[in-house]
């Protein structure tokens, strides 16, 4: 994601250096700024230098990777055709250790063609206390016809998808409902079980969006500061040459 910023660079030294920033919370790279313009000073000895920051914002839950076999790529047919010619089909081995073993790796073998090992990140973020085991197949299913459409874009396709979905939020609404209706009926003359229910819902998540400290932030801007001071250190004094002007800021 670009993102434009503007900030007063003093030549003496002698400001601060002033970010505006838009858009999530930055996460810190190692180079986030290259200087695309600096025009000379015209009313102070300062300078806006217009730049371009390379910031992309935290994620709002975690991840994990696991590793898994690309079924979605796998083909019957090739898998089939490549069996037959194989040489547990062609030239079996006798005995039935042997056997076994070839087996077991044309198998093995086949699978790393057709369906090789991939590695895949999956979320972590916690589901709903409602949001259950026919939730998570109306949502598969809901995907599957969405990509389905995306690779085959007809009217059909389109009708499945948009039907489907219609059906799963009619689902989930079905399903917080009846958990809600449930769960209050079962607090019924304990407020303290059911203040406990609404608050897991209605606090903010425990996890902080943004993983650098003001500690972070401020370390990365001096040494940004420093950084400049260094490499303008032995610039010379600007030539600032006075002009008339009838423009009175603030009125």
């Amino acid at each position: 994601m670009k993102m434009y910023c503007y900030f007063l660079l003093n030549i003496k030294h002698r400001a601060s250096v002033v970010f505006f920033f838009g858009g999530g919370p930055p996460t810190l790279a190692p180079a986030l700024t290259t200087a695309k313009t600096v025009p000379p000073p015209v009313l102070s000895d300062h300078s806006m230098i217009d730049v371009t920051l390379d910031l992309c914002c935290a994620n709002h839950h975690g991840s994990t990777s696991v590793t898994c076999r690309a079924w979605r790529s796998f083909s019957y047919d090739y898998s089939e055709r490549d069996l037959q010619q194989s040489s547990l089909v062609c030239s079996p081995p006798s005995d039935v250790n042997e056997l076994v073993a070839a087996y077991d790796d044309t198998l093995t073998s086949l699978l790393d063609v057709h369906a090789p090992y991939r590695a895949v990140r999956r979320s972590t973020r916690p589901s709903q206390d409602w949001f259950d085991a026919d939730c998570r197949a109306a949502k598969r299913t809901t995907r599957s016809l969405e990509r389905v459409y995306r690779r085959h874009p007809t009217a059909d396709t389109l009708a499945a998808w948009k039907n489907q979905f219609s059906a799963q939020r009619r689902l989930f609404r079905q399903k917080a409902s009846d958990y809600w209706s449930t769960t209050i009926a079962e607090c019924v003359g304990d407020a303290r079980q059911l203040w406990f229910k609404i608050n897991k819902v209605t606090k903010p998540p425990t996890v902080s969006l943004f993983p650098h400290t003001e500690y972070d932030l401020a370390k990365h801007f001096t040494n940004k500061v420093d950084k400049i001071r260094a490499s303008t250190a032995s610039a010379g004094l600007p030539d600032i040459s006075g002009r008339p002007s009838t423009v009175f800021f603030g009125t």
